[in-house]
């Protein structure tokens, strides 16, 4: 009889994001029940619930470590801003916007690249800073980018409805929800991979009926 393969995505996702200590037993504990005939809904809610549960007893464990991890991933991010902010205000900036809007426009497709590079490296600094939680610590800062990001939902609620009715809204609909997802997604990705977090070996598997 053929074995079941388990989600590919939630073990990547198990394997990536299980904070502090973790035992290689518990992706194959999972794999095993469900190759025993657990459905994939079971399979992805165990990866989520033992995430979730992980991320919340290292937060809950190294609180202050977590309050300066999210210091330093917003104070480098705030050091992208203000050196932004200082290349505005010079006049070889304000030509090269004239000349070519498209790429050096205030929202043109450099500052984008660089945005995003600000994010990822801000959460590669939080992960090379806090080795030893790096994972922890990465999750700590995308969830607080995200949660800071959400200020502008009722603005994109009200741009959605524009958008149903009217095409022209839909582009800045989508850099909208494109700005609210991808900031914390690099400096996730930028996190992952600065990570060096040691596992330990000994960690009990969290398997809920």
């Amino acid at each position: 009889m053929r074995s079941r393969r388990a989600p590919a995505t939630a073990t990547w996702l198990l394997e990536r994001l299980h904070c502090g200590s973790r035992n290689d037993s518990l992706t194959g504990d999972l794999m095993e029940e469900y190759e025993h005939g657990r459905s994939r809904i079971w399979y992805w809610k165990q990866v989520l619930i033992a995430i979730a549960v992980s991320f919340y007893t290292d937060i809950r464990t190294h609180s202050l470590l977590t309050l300066r991890a999210l210091a330093t991933g917003w104070a480098a991010w705030l050091s992208y801003y203000y050196v932004k902010s200082w290349v505005f205000s010079h006049a070889f900036f304000h030509v090269l916007s004239f000349k070519l809007p498209l790429a050096f426009g205030h929202e043109g497709l450099v500052w984008w690249i660089l945005r995003l590079g600000a994010w990822g490296g801000s959460g590669w600094l939080v992960a090379r800073l806090h080795r030893e939680h790096a994972t922890t610590m990465v999750l700590a800062f995308a969830t607080s980018i995200f949660v800071w990001k959400l200020q502008i939902l009722p603005w994109t609620c009200h741009l959605t409805v524009d958008a149903i009715g009217d095409a022209r809204y839909r582009f800045e609909l989508v850099a909208e929800l494109m700005g609210v997802i991808l900031p914390p997604v690099c400096s996730l990705l930028g996190g992952l991979s600065g990570s060096r977090a040691e596992r330990q070996p000994n960690a009990q598997p969290v398997i809920l009926s």
